[in-house]
C-alpha cells in the first residue's frame, strides 16, 4: 500500500494554481536574463509549466472522487438491508423446522455470529452472513421444507438478493481504489507544481536581488498574498476518526467554496478570512462527509474538531456518527511563507 501524500503547500489548491501561473507570466517577461542565469528557462520551460498547472487543475478534486464511490454506497446499503431481511426469514425457518434447544446451535450453523456486524455494514460480514445461510440451506433443505415451512423457491430468491449485493460490493471496493488512487494522483500532481514553483522562485530571487520590485515576483509568499486578500479571522480545522480519534490526514476541508487538505495530524489552517458565516464541509475516502456553518468574528479563530464516521459502520444500527465541536479564541496572525520557503 503507497504511503500518504501530503501536501508541500499552506495554501489553498485553486490559490496554488494562481500562484503558479502568476509565475509563469512573470518568467516569460524576464526570460532573457533568467535564461542567461539558467539555459532551461526557455519559452517552452514556461509552456511546460503551465501544462503542468492546468493538468493539475484537470484532475477530480475531492467532490468528484467521492461521487465515485458515493451511488454505489447507497445502493449497496439497499442491498444490505434486503439481504438482512432475507436471512431474518431464514431464521424463522430454522426456528420452525428445529425443536427450540437446538435453535441457537442452528443460527450460529446459518451464519448468526456475522449479523451483527453486518447489521453495522461490514461489508465482509455481510457477504459472510449470506454465503454461510445459503449452504446451510443446501445442506439442511429436507429438514426446512417438510411441512410446508420454508417455500421451495427461497433458496434461489435468497441467492439472488446475496448475488446482488456482491456485485455492488465489488464495484464499490473497485470505485474505493480509484478514489484514493485519484487523490494519490492529484496530491502528487500538485506538490510537483510547488516544488517547480520554489525553484523558479529561488532562482529568480536571487537573480534579481539587485532590484527590490522585481525579486517580489518571484517571492512565492509575495504571489500568496496577492491572490489571497488580507483579513481578520481564522479557521483552523482539525478532522479526526469518530471510532479510535486518529487524525485523517488528507481530508478535504471547503471553506467558502475553496478546497484545503489536511496535513499529517489531520490540521488545516486558513486565516485572513473575513467576518461573517462560512459554510464548511469536510469529506474523506471511506468516510461520511460532514457539513457545517459557522460565524467568523473579526479579531478571532474558529477551532472546529470534526470527527469523521466511517462508511462502514452507523446506518442500520446506532452507531458513531460525524460530529462537530466548534471554539474560539483571539486570532493569530501566523508567518504566511510556507516551510522551506528562502525567499521573502
Amino acid at each position: 500500500m503507497k504511503n500518504t501524500i501530503l501536501p508541500l503547500f499552506n495554501c489553498s489548491q485553486p490559490s496554488l494554481y494562481s500562484i503558479c501561473g502568476t509565475l509563469a507570466e512573470n518568467l516569460l517577461n524576464n526570460i532573457e536574463p533568467m535564461g542567461a542565469f539558467k539555459p532551461k528557462y526557455t519559452p517552452e520551460f514556461v509552456e511546460t509549466f503551465r501544462t503542468e498547472i492546468d493538468t493539475a487543475r484537470a484532475l477530480p478534486g475531492q467532490d468528484a472522487r467521492t461521487a465515485m464511490h458515493e451511488g454505489v454506497r447507497i445502493e449497496m446499503t439497499d442491498k444490505a438491508k434486503a439481504c438482512l431481511k432475507k436471512w431474518q426469514f431464514l431464521k424463522r425457518y430454522i426456528a420452525d423446522a428445529y425443536p427450540e434447544a437446538m435453535h441457537k446451535t442452528m443460527w450460529n450453523a446459518a451464519g448468526w455470529p456475522d449479523y451483527e456486524k453486518a447489521a453495522s455494514q461490514n461489508w465482509e460480514h455481510v457477504s459472510a452472513l449470506m454465503n454461510a445461510g445459503y449452504q446451510f440451506m443446501q445442506t439442511h433443505l429436507a429438514e426446512l421444507t417438510a411441512n410446508e415451512n420454508m417455500p421451495a423457491g427461497f433458496p434461489a430468491e435468497y441467492l439472488a438478493s446475496s448475488a446482488s449485493f456482491n456485485v455492488s460490493y465489488d464495484l464499490f471496493k473497485q470505485r474505493m481504489q480509484q478514489s484514493a488512487a485519484g487523490t494519490q494522483a492529484k496530491a502528487e500532481a500538485n506538490n510537483a507544481l510547488y516544488r517547480k514553483a520554489i525553484s523558479i522562485c529561488e532562482d529568480g530571487y536571487q537573480l534579481f536581488s539587485h532590484d527590490p520590485a522585481l525579486q517580489q515576483q518571484f517571492s512565492f509568499n509575495r504571489l500568496s498574498e496577492m491572490v489571497t486578500p488580507p483579513g481578520a479571522s481564522s479557521v483552523i480545522v482539525t478532522v479526526t476518526s469518530a471510532v479510535n480519534n486518529e487524525p485523517l490526514p488528507m481530508s478535504t476541508v471547503t471553506v467558502r467554496g475553496v478546497e484545503y487538505t489536511t496535513n499529517a495530524q489531520g490540521r488545516m489552517e486558513k486565516h485572513q478570512l473575513s467576518a461573517g458565516p462560512a459554510d464548511i464541509s469536510v469529506e474523506a475516502d471511506g468516510y461520511l462527509p460532514l457539513e457545517e456553518t459557522v460565524t467568523l468574528t473579526t479579531g478571532t479563530a474558529k477551532h472546529i474538531h470534526i470527527q469523521l464516521a466511517p462508511l462502514f459502520t452507523g446506518a442500520l444500527t446506532p452507531g458513531p456518527q460525524p460530529t462537530a465541536t466548534i471554539t474560539e479564541e483571539p486570532a493569530e496572525q501566523p508567518a504566511s511563507i510556507p516551510a522551506g520557503e528562502l525567499n521573502g
